[in-house]
């Protein structure tokens, strides 16, 4: 066989094994992922509304597959977690787990209409996009948001914590997002 033909046909046969292969939601989260996903379910557990997160389950299912999140579609890092209206309608979880900091690729929360209290944590800096909107936070909106260089998308409105009061813009200067 020629050498151009050689060539012609191993592309092709390359382009053919690489449609065969899985696709790419086929690949799973790594373990400390799944890992860090299921302490944050765990810290929730009891205010969870009946059924929510119940795709996350910790027995190597893959949590690329679970309710609300979202992975890369190549190195398999959590880049999303959605899990708006989980948790009890009145009920007041606690802060964000620490656990959710542990997921480095995160670019997108959305923790929209579930119930914390406290302070937004500081260590969200990394984020693309954020929405805690309606979660009850309280006091002073940490100076660490301004420093959200790739925010696209920043969602604090609604909270209100009935007992302490509502979030504050005193001293961050957050023009930097603008």
């Amino acid at each position: 066989m020629p050498r151009g033909h050689t060539t012609i046909f191993l592309i092709t046969t390359l382009l053919i094994l690489l449609t065969q292969l899985p696709a790419a939601s086929a690949l799973l989260c790594h373990s400390n992922q799944s890992s860090a996903l299921l302490r944050f379910k765990h810290s929730i557990s009891k205010f969870l509304l009946p059924g929510e997160l119940s795709s996350w389950q910790g027995n190597g299912s893959d949590c690329c597959r679970w309710q609300g999140i979202t992975c890369h579609s190549i190195t398999g890092f959590v880049i999303k977690l959605q899990i708006p209206y989980v948790t009890l309608f009145g009920d007041t979880v606690g802060s964000i787990d620490p656990s959710l900091f542990e997921l480095k690729q995160l670019q997108l929360l959305d923790r929209t209409h579930n119930g914390f209290n406290g302070s937004i944590p500081k260590r969200l800096v990394e984020l693309t996009h954020l929405d805690l909107s309606d979660c009850r936070f309280s006091g002073q909106i940490p100076e660490e948001l301004s420093q959200m260089t790739w925010v696209i998308s920043l969602n604090l409105s609604t909270n209100y914590n009935y007992y302490v009061g509502r979030l504050q813009l005193q001293r961050p200067n957050l023009t930097t997002l603008v």
